[in-house]
């Protein structure tokens, strides 16, 4: 399994969350119209959320190499590591108890799963110079 999906996710999560809680609150909370100050907010969102979630990135990363270590088939793999996100974000936004914490909890993890779906996880290539000498005797 190459470990670009977890950065691609992460990348892309952040990138489309911040974009989906002014568009949530538009549909869902029709007297609250914070759409209008989305451009404003969306540099301060992406910093914070990016600082925010480093140490679920960490432990992402942690799960990723168990789970190559294991063989664990790309498909399942895929969806734990979604799971394990959507985990994080969920932690996260309790901790942080804001007053749009469902919301922003909702959006995330919407996100999340949109952008985990459309990137894809690979296998690791093997080629021979990846191949020690002491495995070739």
């Amino acid at each position: 399994m190459k470990q670009s999906f977890l950065i691609k996710h992460w990348f892309f999560t952040l990138i489309v969350g911040p974009f989906l809680t002014p568009l949530y609150n538009f549909f869902f909370m029709p007297g609250e119209n914070l759409i209008s100050g989305l451009l404003e907010l969306y540099p301060i969102a992406l910093i914070l959320s990016a600082v925010l979630s480093m140490p679920a990135l960490f432990l992402d990363y942690l799960v990723f190499i168990l789970l190559k270590k294991k063989n664990v088939n790309l498909r399942l793999s895929k969806i734990i590591l979604i799971a394990f996100v959507l985990l994080a974000i969920m932690v996260m936004t309790i901790l942080m108890k804001g007053s749009q914490a469902k919301e922003i909890a909702f959006t995330y993890s919407v996100a999340a799963i949109i952008t985990g779906y459309f990137i894809e996880l690979r296998k690791t290539e093997i080629s021979e110079s990846n191949i020690s000498i002491s495995q070739t005797l």
